[in-house]
């Protein structure tokens, strides 16, 4: 009997049906690829009105069912993972990506955000990847100019310079169209370093009334770093020491010596002089040392005098500003010419002559005085007559007696002349 085979049945979907135990096979789930990385813009980090700055970079996502799911940065081409995190199946598909992670591991690097389905123990889908985007330095400014003056003035120019690397990728979701910002900055020493205002599209600034020994630079700003210094600007201090006497005497040399920091240039110093604390400062001599300094003048009468290092003075990027030394009143004594007798040995009884000659040569009235065993007594006083004085005298005790004359203080062309007394000269009576 010839069999007749029956055809397969089918279901109402024109497909044979499964066997016993065959499962209906579901494809993964794929979340959809991302949309563009959003910037959300959080409270500014720098004055209100800043339209640059942000902290997040918002992920979002789409996929067909709620799942768990895993986020990720990377370096595309790259499959290294890097910052990742989780998301519960419960969750937003949305995710903020704190700047500062994202800068640090970026620094300047193209990035892409990858989500999958997944868990810590790993990911059950193919990664969706957002669009491209980069995390440029702001690159370092570049100095244009610079001008000092006064005491501590100084005038910086700046330009962009260009970000480190170029951008490969203009355009990018979170690129911005915004011109560059530039935060100008100085720091002394190891100290840390000062902003000298917010960051801003200027690019010049006036620093004043910062003491000398700092230096000065500029950082570029974007939405993404704070950027390389630049435009450095060294500002010196004039480290100055200066030794200038307080008595001199009359017409013989005054002498100041110092020293300076050793800039590696010369350095012009200046001695200044002035009669009193209200008269105006004049030039009285200079040097142009590079270290060590010795000034001299001779000895007009009692005058203040003080040492300037004139400034600012500049080399390349390098800028030495003036500095000056506290004034000293240097007093000014007579200079004695001549204290003797005529005639330093003579008889009891006989006449010998106290000489006096001083300059400079005023007018007046000098004591002559002698040394007793309890000090020095008044002997006569001696009319002065242009810087001479003589005194007639006899003695009738024998043996050697000091004597000395005191010259009181005087005024010429202005300045004072300090008293003075002159150095013992002795009778010798036999």
């Amino acid at each position: 009997m010839r069999q007749t085979r029956r055809p397969a049945q089918r279901n109402l979907a024109g497909r044979p049906p499964r066997s016993h135990g065959q499962s209906r096979r579901r494809p993964p789930l794929r979340p959809r690829r991302l949309t563009r990385p959003d910037v959300r813009r959080s409270e500014s980090l720098y004055p209100q009105g800043d339209r640059t700055a942000f902290n997040h970079v918002r992920v979002t996502w789409q996929e067909d069912s709620p799942r768990p799911n895993r986020v990720f940065l990377r370096v595309p081409g790259n499959p290294t993972e890097k910052y990742v995190h989780y998301v519960p199946a419960d969750a937003p598909n949305q995710l903020d990506l704190p700047k500062e992670y994202v800068s640090r591991y970026g620094h300047g690097d193209d990035l892409e955000v990858g989500v999958t389905v997944g868990t810590e123990a790993g990911s059950t889908s193919a990664v969706a990847i957002s669009p491209q985007f980069d995390t440029l330095d702001a690159g370092y400014p570049v100095l244009d100019s610079f001008q000092a003056s006064g005491a501590n003035t100084l005038r910086v120019k700046w330009r962009a310079g260009v970000a480190i690397p170029r951008d490969s990728n203009p355009g990018d979701p979170l690129d911005r169209p915004e011109p560059p910002r530039f935060q100008p900055m100085y720091r002394r020493g190891s100290a840390p370093s000062v902003a000298l205002r917010q960051p801003s599209t200027s690019t010049e600034i006036t620093v004043s009334g910062i003491a000398p020994g700092y230096s000065f630079y500029v950082l570029s700003v974007n939405e993404w770093f704070i950027g390389q210094p630049g435009a450095d600007v060294y500002v010196h201090a004039t480290a100055l020491t200066a030794t200038i006497p307080t008595r001199v005497t009359y017409g013989l040399p005054t002498v100041v010596t110092g020293q300076i920091s050793d800039a590696g240039q010369r350095r012009t110093v200046v001695l200044q002089a002035r009669n009193n604390a209200t008269s105006p400062w004049t030039a009285a001599t200079f040097w142009e040392p590079t270290k060590d300094f010795r000034l001299e003048v001779r000895s007009p009468g009692t005058r203040q005098y003080r040492v300037v290092v004139t400034g600012p003075e500049t080399t390349g990027n390098q800028v030495w500003f003036g500095t000056s030394s506290a004034p000293v009143t240097t007093t000014t004594g007579y200079r004695v010419v001549t204290a003797k007798f005529s005639q330093p040995v003579i008889n009891r009884g006989a006449a010998t002559v106290a000489q006096l000659v001083v300059q400079p040569y005023l007018s007046g009235t000098a004591l002559l005085q002698r040394r007793q065993a309890t000090g020095w007594v008044g002997v006569k006083y001696v009319p002065m007559s242009y810087g001479k004085a003589n005194y007639k005298m006899t003695t009738g005790t024998k043996g050697t007696v000091a004597y000395r004359y005191y010259v009181p203080a005087g005024t010429t062309a202005g300045r004072g002349i300090a008293a003075t007394f002159t150095a013992p000269f002795y009778l010798t009576a036999r």
